[in-house]
């Protein structure tokens, strides 16, 4: 049974057919969507969510967590990681921006979210015990929005 429509083409042409349901699935996007759900919800992934966030997004992106992980990949899947101003040849240049359009980059945005999670929560301890008075939110983000 089909699942997704997919009106899209390979960069050889080739076009990609729609997505088709695995067996187990019995053909049913319903059971398909209820088995991953089950999964997503299970205690498993509830015990262990924040080590795939650690390798995704946080601190075993880069560095020596990243290798102790093997979770490393390609020096250019890591954002910043060439200066295309400074690449002369017109052809590795293009090669280079082929990788990365193909294969994307990696970004730290999980630091600007656990940084708003952080100020979120002082803000809201120093608001619930009276200690805050009105305008300091409002210089605080505005001074936090600027680093970010």
């Amino acid at each position: 049974m089909l699942f997704l429509s997919n009106a899209g083409a390979k960069q050889t042409g080739e076009v990609i057919d729609d997505v088709i349901l695995p067996p187990w699935a019995k053909s049913s996007p319903v059971l398909f969507i209820e088995k991953h759900r089950e999964a997503l919800e299970s205690e498993y992934v509830s015990a262990h969510i924040h080590e795939w966030i650690d390798l995704i997004f946080g601190y075993k992106q880069q560095g020596d967590a990243a290798v102790k992980a093997l979770n490393v990949f390609h020096y250019l899947s890591y954002e910043g990681a060439v200066d295309m101003d400074a690449i002369k040849d017109p052809v590795e240049k293009q090669a280079t921006i082929g990788i990365i359009h193909n294969f994307g980059q990696s970004e730290h945005f999980f630091v600007i979210l656990y940084l708003l999670f952080i100020i979120n929560f002082i803000l809201f301890l120093f608001c619930s015990v009276g200690v805050l008075f009105a305008p300091f939110p409002i210089f605080f983000l505005s001074f936090v929005m600027t680093i970010i």
